[in-house]
């Protein structure tokens, strides 16, 4: 639901990747959501916090990289000019260039493997969540509108029960579609919806409060109801 309107809404490429970085860290922390994200237990803030750590490493280590490569250049050079008495010293404005010159090598190799690493994925999800302090936009509501129609079809049809699944960012939008749904009357009384999710950290902290409690709400009242029926069947 979400994959193809995040890769469209923003570059992926490195230096773009590594803004969103630095611009959703400081959403995060000016909005007072990182602080809400670590009181979630240990799993949870790893999870939210694993792209940014793996970013962060992955530049530190093409730098590592390019470190290591100006000193075994300068230890090269320095095997002749030892035999002539003239030792070299690579200062500050020759070593960065070649440190520089070896990450920017290093760092699309990260990327060209972000399919075992799912860093770059991950933060482009991130950066696309609180590009908009965490507001659906237009197009994103329009995509979950065809969705909610999709779920009303199921539960018009001849099923005992509805099951929604979803996982990531892809949970809470489908807990905001379930309440948008029970609002509007499309789930009988009769016929129960289930969701599965396993609901995305970074989007738990900052889910939408109406959307979230209409649907607890109206949850509640219909197990109440479902409760009662099996009760009177017994």
């Amino acid at each position: 639901m979400l994959f193809d309107i995040v890769r469209d809404s923003m570059s992926n490429s490195i230096p773009a990747t590594y803004w969103q970085l630095l611009r959703t860290s400081w959403t995060y922390i000016a909005s007072g959501a990182l602080r809400r994200l670590v009181w979630l237990r240990k799993g949870p803030v790893i999870a939210a916090l694993y792209p940014v750590g793996m970013l962060l490493g992955q530049l530190l280590l093409a730098l590592l990289l390019g470190a290591l490569f100006s000193r075994v250049l300068e230890w090269g050079i320095n095997l002749p000019a030892d035999y002539f008495g003239w030792p070299v010293v690579f200062p500050w404005f020759v070593n960065w260039p070649i440190i520089l010159a070896v990450g920017v090598y290093a760092l699309p190799w990260f990327h060209g493997k972000d399919s075992k690493f799912y860093a770059y994925y991950l933060m482009h999800d991130y950066a696309y969540s609180a590009r908009w302090k965490w507001a659906n936009l237009p197009t994103l509501e329009a995509r979950m509108a065809e969705f909610k129609e999709t779920i009303g079809e199921a539960f018009r049809s001849v099923v005992d029960e509805v099951l929604v699944a979803g996982h990531s960012s892809s949970a809470h939008l489908g807990v905001s579609v379930l309440a948008d749904l029970i609002r509007e009357g499309g789930v009988p009384s009769n016929r129960p919806a289930h969701r599965c999710n396993a609901i995305d950290p970074k989007v738990a902290a900052r889910l939408s409060e109406r959307r979230l409690r209409e649907f607890e709400r109206l949850e509640s009242q219909s197990l109440t109801r479902i409760r009662g029926a099996l009760c009177a069947c017994e």
